[in-house]
């Protein structure tokens, strides 16, 4: 259902210390807008930890996986099909054999963004509430602005505050908005990266209640970010 675009594999090859390519939609490429999905990282236990290392060790492992995580119901898709709920405006939850018209919807959203962890690497941690190392941020930062530069970002969708700072931190912020229509965890700016100017918009963390998935305050505010 989502194949995903391939065509950059080589740049992203190129890329020091990249282990995990962003899934690339395939309809990406002939998007006006190219949008980037930041999430923040990946958290696993000490018991789980070299298990998983190796198990997740393949770049595209997770950029291949993205039909699982839009349509399968799990404590491990929870976080993805929120935001993919909020995202396109949906009211209810869905899966593969919702009505057409909203099948359509996610399929076209889905199929037109880029979407990868900001860190760029496993987490160790028996909490999920962890955040990565100050090595492993800085080893991410130059891994991020090349996937950045590679992709002609427009519009970057970031999870939580964390990913959000991080990406401003080490950008030029040529504008900025404390808060969007008062609502809780939503901020926006205008940052100038590789020389190019991004939106970049920061939503309450899509697992957190807060989101607000099927709220039309976050559809609003997503919707309008997208549209300038």
């Amino acid at each position: 259902m989502f194949e995903r675009n391939v065509t950059y594999d080589s740049q992203f090859d190129a890329v020091e210390n990249l282990k995990w390519y962003p899934y690339v939609g395939p309809q990406y490429d002939i998007s006006d807008m190219k949008i980037m999905v930041l999430a923040h990282n990946i958290p696993i236990d000490e018991k789980r930890y070299d298990e998983m290392k190796i198990k997740w060790s393949p770049k595209d492992y997770w950029a291949i996986g993205i039909e699982e995580y839009t349509y399968e119901k799990g404590f491990w898709t929870e976080s993805f099909r929120s935001f993919i709920k909020g995202a396109v405006g949906l009211k209810e939850n869905y899966d593969e054999d919702s009505d057409n018209e909203i099948i359509e919807k996610v399929n076209a959203f889905v199929n037109s963004i880029s979407y990868v962890n900001y860190i760029q690497d496993i987490v160790k941690s028996n909490s999920q509430m962890i955040n990565a190392s100050k090595e492993q941020i800085e080893e991410s930062i130059p891994i991020n602005e090349a996937i950045f530069r590679i992709l002609g970002i427009t519009h970057c969708i970031c999870w939580g505050k964390q990913v959000y700072n991080h990406i401003k931190s080490s950008s030029n912020v040529i504008n900025f908005t404390n808060e969007i229509n008062h609502k809780e965890g939503f901020a926006e700016c205008g940052i100038m990266l590789n020389d190019q100017p991004i939106k970049l918009l920061k939503v309450f963390h899509p697992s957190m209640p807060k989101f607000g998935k099927y709220s039309e305050s976050t559809h609003e505010i997503i919707a309008n970010f997208l549209n300038r």
